[in-house]
């Protein structure tokens, strides 16, 4: 590994030799863009251009601190403009280039807000597909042509360094415990309502997808390999506006959804809303082969399962709230929102068995239909109060939250000789799960500037919850429904989470920056399974320290470096020892013996020049673990979670963006990673690495007429996930927008999955266990979105968070 690192030092030291020699008798242009508070504008667009009649030369972007440069210009009269989303365009004043001054320095440009310039005047901007900031990487969603047709969870799957398996777990750079939040809010949803939820919407509701690697103190401690947060659109101006989306996607089954957002202010007074409403079906093939030995390693029997599935839902979710201004220091606002939604799923398909010289033997016919129903709904009342006109306030934020779902099953399973005459009567079987979770929370933040070069921040948290499931499955035995005592149980779950937090902000000048925090939670927990009066409590007090430490180096590099410690303490549903049945031979059982998992996570970047590369190592204690159990007599398998004893990950990455031209602009990131993981399962010894890569590529084409046309693909080699080799994953996807009614209106026509590649393949092969998976789905469609934008656009909304910022991401995982 150090010879690895060796090398890597070593040809980032001979490039940039080389690019300095290159340069060294060329003519430079130097130069700094800022906004009116003269802070640096990072990522912002600046374009060379000929004096005379403004025609392009050359295009490039601003670093970290604001500093860009163009290298080996032609001589002449020029100048340079400069633009980035919510400012004005603006030109430096013309200057003269010539071989006899290597070096131009020019004037710094300052970037006026639109707000602040223009009254009545529509402007739009357009922010390039990646970002990546000092602390966190942001997907600009909002505006891109590819989102067409597509769900929340498909563009997810399109994020550097993420992948989602085929059950919708959600993976960061080859680790998972992610937290996922939406607005800053965790879901407080089990992962398979997470999941649906993602599905459900449509990606015309989102602004950004932020990627924080490495979140501070301030942050709720949870979500060991960091935090993904999906942020949806805001009305951002005054008056009255809003807009309208209607969408349409056809694969081999069709999906429809229609949104209105609207935001209203005058003076004191805001009020906001929207309503979003999703109608599809999904189609999905599961394909999975088990095989099973004589003790002596040869075949005994070989299990070959294919069950095509339909899964029809309709989602609706709204959001609602109102701000006032009480005077100058005081505003209050109080905010609500739900999400409902209905489905059904309906599998069928033949379980073939093999004897071990892989002749038919018999076959099963399982079919099972479900409907789901759920709900949530929150409320929250917020208050900020802001002290002096330094940047000195208190916020508070307290939240009410109910969920509410109920699934219904129905099992038939045939049984048949290799003629496909019955063997035995058809086994009936019919399951009610029934769950509803209440949180409250509360969170009080304050914000004291230490002078112009400083800031000191604290604040506390508590949360409660109460988690409510009650699971029955009943046989149809001699024509009557019995209950089956061995698959049910009543589990309640109670938790009270306690935290407080410091963090201290320092610029020391001559390029030095810090920030340094430290949290305490407090975990108080009861799991209590009704049924057999079985009682699991645990009380434990952990810290959690971070710091990040920066370093400007000259006026095009940067250099930063962080530390934290994060927990992911197990999902309310993980541990329910419940059995949640998919069939008669595969099911998932929970564990109320597991314990949270630590992780310490380190990074170092480097930016130069807007090309960032950076290096992540995590080292996770006690690390929970998604397993399979099998039993060989009965040919059964479940899925379980337990605490292994350690993984560690590291991983390489470089955000590389390109202007090839005025017209064409690529967004590149590419990442190696190795993680290895080691434990005990089933009283053996499992230890597991491999080394993986992944590429994301995103181009956008700016054509005349305003047409816009953007390319996107993305690889990901053989990799892990949980104890599973998964195979290559890779998709190409496309799209055409069009923008018209004076840039009011967008139509986007898209393409995702344009080669039909996209599908989950893998093998867990361990002791007793030997699984070949292969699933399918409709990644093939094409989508077409209509977007109306109306009213005035001149004055941002306020930002609605609120408390609930760790426990929403809990509820029944798995």
């Amino acid at each position: 590994m150090k010879k690895h690192f060796t090398l890597i030092l070593v040809l980032i030291i001979a490039a940039k030799t080389i690019v300095k020699a290159q340069t060294k008798n060329a003519v430079n242009v130097l130069g700094k863009v800022v906004d009116e508070s003269k802070e640096p504008l990072n990522f912002a667009g600046v374009y060379l251009l000929n004096a005379k009649d403004s025609s392009f030369l050359k295009a490039g972007m601003t670093d970290s601190s604001g500093i860009y440069q163009f290298s080996n210009i032609p001589a002449g009269k020029l100048m340079v403009s400069a633009t980035i989303v919510g400012h004005q365009k603006t030109y430096s004043a013309p200057f003269e280039a010539s071989r006899d001054n290597s070096k131009i320095e020019l004037p710094i440009i300052v970037l006026k807000n639109i707000t602040s310039s223009l009254k009545d005047v529509n402007v739009t901007a357009s922010k390039p597909f990646l970002e990546q900031k000092v602390d966190k990487l942001v997907v600009n969603v909002e505006g891109s042509v590819v989102s067409a047709g597509n769900n929340v969870l498909e563009i997810l799957q399109k994020v550097p360094g993420v992948m989602v398996d085929d059950d919708g777990n959600i993976s960061l750079r080859g680790k998972s415990g992610i937290t996922i939040m939406i607005n800053g809010k965790l879901t407080y949803l089990s992962q398979d309502q997470l999941t649906q939820m993602l599905k459900s919407m449509d990606a015309s509701q989102l602004s950004q997808i932020e990627i924080i690697t490495n979140p501070s103190a301030k942050y709720d401690a949870a979500g060991t390999a960091g935090i993904i947060n999906i942020k949806l659109k805001k009305n951002m101006n005054e008056g009255f506006n809003g807009s309208i989306q209607l969408g349409y996607s056809q694969a081999v089954h069709s999906r429809n959804n229609e949104g209105l957002n609207f935001n209203y202010k005058k003076g004191k007074f805001n009020a906001y809303g929207s309503y979003n409403l999703y109608k599809g079906t999904n189609g999905h093939e599961f394909n999975l082969i088990r095989k099973f030995y004589n003790t002596d390693g040869t075949p005994n029997l070989i299990m070959e399962q294919h069950s095509p599935r339909n899964s029809k839902e309709t989602y609706q979710s709204f959001r609602a709230g109102v701000d006032y201004s009480i005077d100058s220091k005081n505003t209050v606002g109080v905010m609500a929102n739900g999400s409902f939604s209905n489905g059904k799923d309906q599998s069928s398909g033949p379980i073939k068995f093999f004897n071990g010289s892989y002749q038919l033997d018999s076959v099963a016919v399982p079919e099972t239909n479900s409907k789901n129903h759920w709900q949530s709904v929150g409320y929250n009342l917020n208050y900020k109060l802001q002290i002096d006109t330094t940047g000195q306030e208190l916020t508070a934020s307290f939240d009410y939250s109910t969920y509410n779902s109920r699934t219904f099953q129905n099992f038939n399973t045939g049984y048949q000789n290799t003629t496909g005459d019955s063997t035995r009567p058809t086994q009936f079987r019919k399951g009610e799960l029934p769950s509803k979770i209440i949180i409250k929370s509360g969170k009080i933040d304050y914000t004291l500037p230490l002078g112009k070069t400083a800031k000191f921040e604290a604040g506390m948290k508590s949360s409660i919850v109460t988690s409510d499931n009650n699971v029955a499955y009943q046989d149809l035995l001699n024509g009557n429904w019995q209950n089956d005592a061995g698959a049910t149980n009543h589990f309640i779950y109670n938790e009270n989470i306690n935290a407080v937090y410091a963090n201290f902000n320092k610029d020391f000048g001559k390029g030095w920056s810090l920030e340094a925090g430290l949290r305490g939670e407090q975990t108080i927990s009861k799991a209590n399974q009704v049924t057999i009066d079985s009682v699991v409590t645990r009380n434990y007090f952990q810290l959690f320290p971070s710091i990040f430490l920066k370093k400007d180096i000259g006026k095009n590099n940067s250099l930063n470096l962080s530390y934290s410690r994060r927990v992911d303490r197990p999902d309310y549903g993980e541990l329910n020892p419940f059995n949640y049945y998919i069939d008669d031979y595969t099911y998932s059982q929970g564990n109320p013996f597991l314990q949270p998992q630590f992780t310490n996570s380190f990074e170092v970047s480097d930016s130069y020049k807007g090309y960032i590369a950076t290096l992540n190592y995590s080292h996770t204690n006690n690390v929970i673990t998604q397993i399979i159990k099998q039993n060989d007599a009965t040919h059964t398998a479940y899925e379980t979670s337990a605490n292994l004893n350690t993984i560690n990950n590291i991983n390489l990455g470089f955000t590389i963006p390109i202007h090839i031209t005025h017209w064409w602009i690529s967004n590149n990131y590419a990442n190696v990673f190795r993680k290895m993981l080691k434990g005990e399962i089933s009283n053996g010894r499992f230890s597991q690495g491999i080394t993986s890569f992944g590429f994301n590529s995103e181009n956008t084409f700016t054509l005349p007429d305003d047409f816009k046309i953007e390319l996107s693909g993305y690889y990901n080699s053989r990799t892990t996930h949980s104890v599973w080799v998964v195979d290559p994953q890779y998709s190409i996807s496309g799209g055409i927008q069009k923008s018209f009614w004076h840039k009011q209106a967008t139509l986007k026509l898209n393409i995702n999955d344009l080669f039909n590649t996209q599908q989950y393949s893998g093998k867990l092969i361990y002791q007793n266990i030997d699984f070949r998976l292969h699933n399918v789905w409709e990644s093939r469609r094409v989508g077409l979105t209509f977007t109306y934008n109306f009213g005035n656009k001149n004055i941002k909304s306020a930002n609605h968070n609120s408390s609930i910022e760790d426990e929403q991401n809990r509820i029944n995982k798995g």
